[in-house]
């Protein structure tokens, strides 16, 4: 008998929710939220002489299985600043939890072709003048630009030159089933040790030790989506509860998504996930079951 929910029963990332989305046409219109409500609660935590908009993305395109592979452009995040704010002190210290990242090195990765690309979020710096700065980007990382897909190459050199040119990046990243972004960053695709299926980057070359280094925020199958510390300007931040963003995109679109995750089958593509992994989400979908019947 199906099991259906109107409310997310993970305690973090929904992996039949993920596996619905990157085996259907369902990840844009969840991108699309995503994105929206990330730049709605990025913009409200924002200090005075800030402010974030919905932007075209380093990204190519977003595609979904099935369809036809032509580019599309979509917004991702902006942050905007208008006027010098008191400062507080930015620091990503070590850590083996989700809400706290580890510094990690990671190897130049400049690619050819710039192309035209999809959607984010930007935060920019007016102070008096036009057109303001922009100040840093936030990119929910779509499955075609992803290694091996088609676009990876052209987002790699994308977000290589943002970041030389002082734009800090925030990375968003629920595709556990293709390589990272990086090769710095242990590959759960490729069964590696200490890898994650979810991860969050955070790169800020404005930082004075900065030196080829980013904030990895490591997201476990059944663990709460981290606590993100968004760089401003001159070692300011603001700390972002990624979770409750989630939840709301889930919530969000929980009529369109409530017929088609049935917890009493396992995840699609289920096998995708390390075996460990795989029987924490089964000790889960045990209890869920469980409660189901004897309700």
């Amino acid at each position: 008998m199906p099991i259906h929910a109107d409310t997310n029963l993970y305690p973090g990332l929904n992996a039949h929710l993920n596996g619905f989305l990157l085996t259907t046409a369902g990840w844009k219109g969840f991108h699309a939220g995503h994105i929206e409500h990330l730049r709605e609660e990025v913009d409200s935590l924002l200090p005075t002489g800030y402010f974030a908009e919905s932007e075209e993305s380093l990204q190519i395109a977003i595609t979904n299985p099935g369809e036809d592979d032509t580019r599309s452009v979509q917004p991702d995040v902006t942050i905007f600043h208008r006027r010098v704010e008191p400062a507080a002190q930015i620091s990503f210290p070590h850590a083996e939890v989700a809400t706290r990242p580890d510094v990690v090195r990671f190897l130049s990765e400049v690619m050819p072709h710039d192309e035209e690309t999809p959607s984010g979020v930007v935060i920019y710096d007016g102070r008096g003048r036009q057109p303001p700065k922009p100040v840093t980007r936030i990119e929910v990382i779509s499955p075609g630009n992803k290694r091996p897909d088609r676009y990876a190459e052209q987002y790699a050199h994308q977000r290589s030159q943002t970041l030389r040119g002082g734009m800090a990046l925030i990375e968003i990243d629920y595709i556990h089933h293709k390589r990272p972004l990086l090769d710095s960053i242990p590959s759960y695709r490729q069964r590696a040790e200490g890898a994650f299926p979810y991860m969050v980057l955070v790169s800020n070359p404005r930082e004075p030790e900065a030196d080829g280094t980013f904030a990895l925020y490591g997201i476990g199958v059944l663990t709460p989506l981290p606590t993100i510390e968004i760089p401003l300007l001159d070692g300011a931040y603001v700390t972002l509860d990624l979770a409750k963003v989630y939840d709301r995109t889930f919530m969000s679109r929980i009529r369109r998504y409530t017929d088609e995750l049935d917890y009493a089958a396992d995840p699609v593509d289920f096998e995708r996930y390390h075996p460990d992994d795989q029987a924490r989400i089964r000790a889960l979908l045990e209890r869920i079951r469980g409660e189901n019947t004897n309700s």
